[in-house]
């Protein structure tokens, strides 16, 4: 995590380099993103930035968190909102958080590619300790509804937050495949596959539900 000097920053200051940092790690890839190549365009000295963070990978996973906290924040009002089951739920949060990667497009570009690194050994576990927090929150929401008895029982609400979270990763992907849409000029077209997507996500969670519906969601009874 940062170090003081960096915590005690103007704010402007420290928004200049997170963004700045956000559009250098989406271009290029972590590893052949180089500490000089970083301070060029930031514009400060290497001494500078080791006065502000530990490494490459300090700054790295500092936005990372920060980009999510963001987008957590952003979406906490509509997990309090009131919901006619978990996928009423699954839907608002879904469409609320495309909405926010629309109006931010540099943080979601950056969370989206942090998502491809998966074979970088000074990274670790990146891939997957991302993938747990998305289905830790998840089967927390589903844990409710199963309370309410609105999941069946015995569902493995391991296995269906894993499902809800490959769903939630995988629709954009497919949604950029469909209208062979370009990340690499972001955010005019990512932008536009993202507002392709909104309008998608009625008819995907349509189907998707009826399928989990039949086999996980509801109680027995009711899949009659």
């Amino acid at each position: 995590m940062p170090h003081a000097t960096f915590q005690k920053l103007k704010p402007e200051k420290k928004t200049r380099i997170r963004e700045i940092a956000y559009q250098v790690f989406t271009e290029y890839s972590y590893q052949s993103v180089s500490i000089n190549h970083l301070m060029k365009q930031i514009g400060i000295a290497k001494g500078s930035f080791y006065q502000y963070f530990q490494g490459k990978k300090d700054l790295f996973f500092y936005l990372m968190e920060q980009a999510n906290q963001d987008k957590q924040a952003a979406l906490a009002p509509v997990l309090r909102e009131k919901h006619s089951g978990f996928l009423g739920l699954f839907q608002r949060v879904y469409t609320a958080a495309i909405a926010y990667d629309i109006q931010h497009p540099l943080e979601s570009r950056f969370l989206y590619a942090t998502s491809q690194e998966r074979l970088v050994p000074e990274l670790g576990d990146l891939f997957m300790r991302s993938r747990k927090q998305s289905v830790e929150f998840f089967k927390r929401l589903l844990q409710q509804e199963q309370k309410q008895g609105k999941i069946a029982p015995e569902a493995d609400l391991d296995l269906l937050a894993w499902v809800v979270v490959q769903f939630a990763n995988g629709a954009l992907d497919w949604v950029l495949y469909k209208n062979k849409a370009d990340l690499q000029h972001w955010p005019e077209t990512g932008s536009l596959a993202q507002k392709r997507l909104e309008q998608s996500v009625p008819e995907l969670l349509s189907q998707w539900s009826q399928i989990l519906g039949q086999s996980l969601l509801l109680p027995p009874s009711e899949n009659k």
